[in-house]
Protein backbone atom coordinates (compact mmCIF):
# COMPACT_ATOMS: atom_id res chain seq x y z
CA UNK A 1 0.00 0.00 0.00
CA UNK A 2 1.33 3.45 -0.84
CA UNK A 3 2.39 5.55 2.16
CA UNK A 4 0.12 8.47 1.22
CA UNK A 5 -2.94 6.20 0.96
CA UNK A 6 -2.09 4.54 4.27
CA UNK A 7 -1.69 7.94 5.94
CA UNK A 8 -5.08 9.10 4.62
CA UNK A 9 -6.76 5.90 5.77
CA UNK A 10 -5.27 6.13 9.27
CA UNK A 11 -6.21 9.82 9.51
CA UNK A 12 -9.82 9.03 8.61
CA UNK A 13 -9.96 6.24 11.19
CA UNK A 14 -8.47 8.48 13.88
CA UNK A 15 -10.95 11.26 13.06
CA UNK A 16 -13.90 8.87 13.13
CA UNK A 17 -12.88 7.46 16.50
CA UNK A 18 -12.69 10.97 18.00
CA UNK A 19 -16.21 12.02 17.07
CA UNK A 20 -18.90 11.62 19.68
CA UNK A 21 -22.17 9.86 19.12
CA UNK A 22 -25.38 11.86 19.16
CA UNK A 23 -27.26 8.85 20.54
CA UNK A 24 -27.33 6.90 23.79
CA UNK A 25 -29.00 3.51 23.95
CA UNK A 26 -28.98 0.81 26.57
CA UNK A 27 -31.34 -2.00 27.63
CA UNK A 28 -31.52 -4.26 30.66
CA UNK A 29 -33.15 -7.66 30.90
CA UNK A 30 -35.66 -8.08 33.69
CA UNK A 31 -34.98 -11.14 35.84
CA UNK A 32 -37.21 -14.21 35.40
CA UNK A 33 -39.46 -12.59 32.80
CA UNK A 34 -41.05 -10.39 35.44
CA UNK A 35 -40.57 -6.95 36.88
CA UNK A 36 -40.62 -6.72 40.64
CA UNK A 37 -41.39 -3.17 41.82
CA UNK A 38 -38.25 -3.20 44.02
CA UNK A 39 -36.11 -3.53 40.86
CA UNK A 40 -35.58 -0.04 39.42
CA UNK A 41 -33.38 -0.18 36.33
CA UNK A 42 -31.00 2.76 36.11
CA UNK A 43 -29.27 4.30 33.12
CA UNK A 44 -26.29 6.64 33.25
CA UNK A 45 -25.18 8.97 30.47
CA UNK A 46 -22.99 12.01 29.83
CA UNK A 47 -24.66 15.17 28.58
CA UNK A 48 -22.37 17.93 27.38
CA UNK A 49 -24.62 20.03 25.16
CA UNK A 50 -27.36 21.57 27.30
CA UNK A 51 -28.55 23.85 24.51
CA UNK A 52 -29.47 20.96 22.21
CA UNK A 53 -32.88 19.41 21.79
CA UNK A 54 -33.24 15.74 22.67
CA UNK A 55 -35.66 12.97 21.76
CA UNK A 56 -36.11 10.55 24.66
CA UNK A 57 -37.62 7.10 24.10
CA UNK A 58 -38.29 4.06 26.23
CA UNK A 59 -37.42 0.71 24.68
CA UNK A 60 -39.59 -2.16 25.79
CA UNK A 61 -39.92 -5.88 25.10
CA UNK A 62 -42.86 -7.93 26.28
CA UNK A 63 -44.18 -11.37 25.47
CA UNK A 64 -47.68 -12.78 25.03
CA UNK A 65 -47.95 -13.57 28.76
CA UNK A 66 -48.27 -9.88 29.66
CA UNK A 67 -51.83 -9.41 30.96
CA UNK A 68 -52.36 -5.70 30.35
CA UNK A 69 -52.73 -3.36 27.39
CA UNK A 70 -50.42 -0.72 28.84
CA UNK A 71 -47.61 -0.13 31.31
CA UNK A 72 -47.36 2.78 33.71
CA UNK A 73 -43.89 3.81 34.79
CA UNK A 74 -42.40 6.61 36.82
CA UNK A 75 -39.19 8.28 35.61
CA UNK A 76 -36.76 9.48 38.23
CA UNK A 77 -33.86 11.70 37.19
CA UNK A 78 -30.64 12.55 39.05
CA UNK A 79 -28.94 15.58 37.49
CA UNK A 80 -25.19 16.13 37.86
CA UNK A 81 -24.21 17.36 41.32
CA UNK A 82 -27.55 16.42 42.92
CA UNK A 83 -27.89 13.70 45.54
CA UNK A 84 -31.66 13.17 45.42
CA UNK A 85 -33.62 11.75 42.51
CA UNK A 86 -36.48 13.89 41.27
CA UNK A 87 -39.65 12.51 39.73
CA UNK A 88 -39.48 13.71 36.15
CA UNK A 89 -42.72 12.23 34.87
CA UNK A 90 -45.29 9.44 35.04
CA UNK A 91 -45.68 7.80 31.66
CA UNK A 92 -48.26 5.45 30.20
CA UNK A 93 -46.84 3.13 27.57
CA UNK A 94 -49.56 1.63 25.34
CA UNK A 95 -48.66 -1.97 24.47
CA UNK A 96 -51.77 -3.05 22.55
CA UNK A 97 -54.49 -1.44 20.48
CA UNK A 98 -58.22 -1.26 21.35
CA UNK A 99 -58.81 -4.74 19.86
CA UNK A 100 -56.06 -6.28 22.01
CA UNK A 101 -53.44 -6.67 19.27
CA UNK A 102 -49.89 -6.03 20.43
CA UNK A 103 -48.16 -2.94 19.08
CA UNK A 104 -44.56 -2.82 17.89
CA UNK A 105 -42.40 -5.31 16.04
CA UNK A 106 -43.01 -9.01 16.44
CA UNK A 107 -40.34 -11.67 16.98
CA UNK A 108 -42.31 -14.87 17.55
CA UNK A 109 -44.14 -14.34 20.85
CA UNK A 110 -41.98 -11.32 21.76
CA UNK A 111 -42.95 -7.74 20.95
CA UNK A 112 -40.57 -4.80 20.83
CA UNK A 113 -41.48 -1.12 20.98
CA UNK A 114 -39.75 2.23 21.01
CA UNK A 115 -42.08 4.73 22.70
CA UNK A 116 -41.24 8.41 22.53
CA UNK A 117 -41.76 10.16 25.87
CA UNK A 118 -40.13 13.52 25.09
CA UNK A 119 -39.68 15.04 21.64
CA UNK A 120 -37.46 18.05 21.07
CA UNK A 121 -37.02 18.45 24.83
CA UNK A 122 -34.45 20.92 26.13
CA UNK A 123 -35.59 20.93 29.75
CA UNK A 124 -34.56 17.45 30.87
CA UNK A 125 -30.82 18.10 30.60
CA UNK A 126 -30.26 21.60 31.94
CA UNK A 127 -26.64 21.31 33.10
CA UNK A 128 -23.65 19.41 31.71
CA UNK A 129 -22.41 16.23 33.35
CA UNK A 130 -23.49 12.71 34.25
CA UNK A 131 -27.23 12.09 34.47
CA UNK A 132 -28.91 9.02 35.91
CA UNK A 133 -32.42 8.02 34.90
CA UNK A 134 -34.27 5.34 36.83
CA UNK A 135 -37.49 3.55 35.84
CA UNK A 136 -40.05 2.29 38.33
CA UNK A 137 -43.18 0.41 37.35
CA UNK A 138 -46.29 1.71 39.09
CA UNK A 139 -48.75 -0.99 38.11
CA UNK A 140 -50.95 -2.62 40.76
CA UNK A 141 -49.68 -6.12 39.98
CA UNK A 142 -46.33 -7.05 41.50
CA UNK A 143 -44.29 -8.70 40.13
CA UNK A 144 -45.30 -7.78 36.62
CA UNK A 145 -44.84 -10.85 34.39
CA UNK A 146 -44.34 -10.69 30.65
CA UNK A 147 -42.07 -7.63 30.58
CA UNK A 148 -38.70 -8.92 29.39
CA UNK A 149 -36.50 -5.86 28.76
CA UNK A 150 -36.61 -2.14 29.34
CA UNK A 151 -34.24 0.43 27.96
CA UNK A 152 -33.55 4.03 27.21
CA UNK A 153 -32.75 5.79 23.94
CA UNK A 154 -31.70 9.45 23.90
CA UNK A 155 -30.91 11.13 20.64
CA UNK A 156 -29.57 14.64 20.29
CA UNK A 157 -31.10 16.60 17.43
CA UNK A 158 -28.54 17.97 15.04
Amino acid sequence: MKPILLTCLLSCLAWASCTTSNEYQKQVALPNGGWNSAFKPEFEMQITDTQALYDVCILLRNDDSYNFSNLWIKLHILPPGDSVYKIYDRVELPLSDAKGYWLGRNFGDTWEQKVEIAANDSTMFHKPGTYKIRFEHIMRTDPLYGILNIGLNIKRKS
